[in-house]
């Protein structure tokens, strides 16, 4: 047991120690994603660590500082915060949420990047918003439609970005959401 226990400090070091490097070169590297998970009656604490692809021109924090709403309104929220918004907002047909910040962040930026040269395009244009529909291909969130009995999980997003020529970019997200 305590060769075991041993062997298991050790494969941990060395996990570290390539989280470490990893971070170091987190721009470089897409999409990557660990997790250490302690044996049970361990003391070692569960670790998890997550690298997303970088959203252009910075986090959503970044974005929501600019006038965007992603994280106040569509991050985190449980059914019964969206059945709460629906009740409020009553000109809104559905209201959803990403399941966290780090899933969040992870669908944006991938559609983000897959769709770069649109973006481009666009921002060169005269366009004042421009909407990302994407499939991540995997549960980012739950929506609630309006006259629905439960929420759903769903793999699609919209994004929409709003010109700003004061931002490096020359937009900010405006809104993301799953749909």
């Amino acid at each position: 047991m305590k060769n075991q226990l041993d062997r298991l400090k050790k494969f941990l070091g060395i996990l570290c120690a390539i989280a470490s490097i990893i971070i170091l070169f987190q721009s470089a590297i897409p999409g990557v994603y660990a997790t250490v998970v302690a044996l049970e009656g361990s003391t070692i604490p569960q670790t998890t660590v997550a690298f997303v692809p970088n959203i252009p021109g910075g986090g959503l924090d970044f974005h929501e500082s600019a006038g965007g709403h992603t994280l106040e309104r569509h991050v985190g929220k449980t059914e019964a915060q969206l059945a709460q918004r629906l009740a409020s907002e009553t000109t809104i047909s559905a209201a959803s949420s990403f399941t966290n910040l780090s899933v969040a962040e992870a669908a944006i930026a991938e559609a983000m990047n897959r769709n770069q040269s649109a973006i481009d395009s666009w921002v060169k244009s005269r366009g004042n918003r421009y909407t990302i529909d994407y499939n991540a291909n995997r549960i980012i969130g739950i929506t609630l439609r309006r006259r629905a009995s439960k929420a759903t999980s769903t793999s699609r997003l919209r994004i929409v970005l709003q010109r700003s020529v004061k931002l490096p970019p020359g937009y900010f997200i405006l809104t993301a959401y799953p749909q």
